[in-house]
């Protein structure tokens, strides 16, 4: 039996890249159409703290919580909003 990964990374995104304007490769528009909703599974805090925060700076919502193995109770530890975590890196930067 597999052990159980009690940190979980609840992310959303409020759509997907449409890159449609053939004069400007690089740009792109949401197409919030269609957004991303998901959870991720991690052994330990440092990872869903890493996943949360590449969520977070490409421009999605990240919420990491911890279930208790012997309770089963599950606590929200953080959340991020979209690009908070690379501001926090270009602070970190600058400072």
């Amino acid at each position: 039996m597999s052990q159980k990964r009690p940190w979980k990374v609840h992310y959303h995104h409020d759509g997907t890249k449409q890159f449609n304007d053939e004069s400007m490769p690089d740009a792109y528009v949401i197409d919030n159409a269609r957004p991303i909703d998901g959870t991720s599974s991690h052994h330990g805090e440092d990872a869903a703290e890493a996943a949360a925060r590449g969520v977070s700076r490409h421009g999605g919502n990240a919420r990491i919580t911890f279930r208790d193995p012997n309770t089963g109770i599950e606590t929200e530890i953080r959340t991020y909003t979209p690009y908070q975590a690379a501001l926090e890196d270009l602070a970190d930067v600058v400072a």
